[in-house]
């Protein structure tokens, strides 16, 4: 895969709206990730013997490739959680169009390759 347009998700879930979107903002100040999605979703899953529903948010981080392991940590630093799920999913490749965006908006020049 070309590395010019190898970008990678980190992704996890946090309990409210506002720390999902401060996650995504400071992910994208610090210049770790070019884009975070944020979505309300619901989450199953069993806590200390229990049977537990309830709303969560998705934080969902578009992260250069050779970035993506200080992403990774910065999100597992920051999160809320006692023990959150920090996935880093695998190589993705993105059209030309948006690997230069964020290649410039980014001074993502030094990570072309």
């Amino acid at each position: 895969m070309d590395d010019a347009n190898a970008m990678v998700l980190v992704r996890t879930t946090v309990g409210d709206e506002a720390a999902a979107k401060g996650m995504a903002k400071r992910l994208v100040q610090k210049g770790l990730a070019v884009c975070v999605h944020v979505h309300p979703m619901t989450s199953t899953y069993r806590f200390k013997g229990k049977t537990v529903q309830e709303g969560e948010w998705l934080v969902e981080a578009r992260v250069p490739k050779a970035r993506s392991e200080e992403c990774w940590v910065a999100v597992q630093k920051g999160h809320p959680y006692d023990v959150p799920l920090v996935e880093l999913l695998a190589e993705t490749r993105v059209n030309g169009a948006y690997a230069r965006w964020a290649r410039d908006e980014y001074d993502l020049s030094d990570l072309s390759g």
